[in-house]
């Protein structure tokens, strides 16, 4: 086998490499992503049908469940989203020596988020039950700090789906 046929099979890897891992391809993906969770937090997730409905009509309600904004976060198109990030990363690591000493910070930095959006991946698929208790009273924080909370105690539940 020549040189040049060993090389072909990996020439679509490498090109797919070098499309994503580029600064730009990185750039539209992270705006995708920043845009995706303005709506998530704009428009109210996982509640009741007739509450879209009388917010934004029968058509507005449809669109919405069609596009998945009702659920941004647990939605097909924003984990492919976070996927393309982290293979994006992975083809800048890959680009790079991350195995020279100066590079070292470079590689940490960015297999550090490729893990966060790892976790983040793992969570948008296991949405499981999820409880907070807010409590009136004083908290301390760290640095000596004291935060006096008048809030009603509150509980907050996460629907499994």
């Amino acid at each position: 086998m020549s040189a040049e046929e060993l090389k072909t099979p990996i020439e679509p890897f490498r090109k797919a490499l070098n499309l994503l891992g580029s600064d730009k391809s990185i750039a539209i993906v992270l705006a995708l992503i920043i845009f995706a969770c303005i709506l998530g937090t704009v428009i109210p997730q996982d509640v009741p049908k007739e509450i879209y409905t009388e917010a934004y009509g029968r058509f507005g309600h449809q669109a919405l469940s069609v596009l998945q904004i009702t659920c941004v976060f647990r939605s097909l198109w924003f984990r492919a989203l976070l996927f393309l990030l982290g293979f994006g990363l992975l083809s800048c690591i890959l680009k790079e020596n991350p195995f020279r000493l100066e590079n070292i910070g470079f590689f940490l930095i960015h297999s550090s988020i490729i893990f966060i959006l790892v976790g983040a991946f793992i969570n948008s698929i296991r949405v499981g039950k999820g409880e907070m208790l807010f409590r009136i009273g004083l908290f301390l924080l760290p640095a000596g700090f004291v935060f006096l909370s008048f809030i009603k105690p509150l509980v907050l539940k996460a629907k499994a789906k």
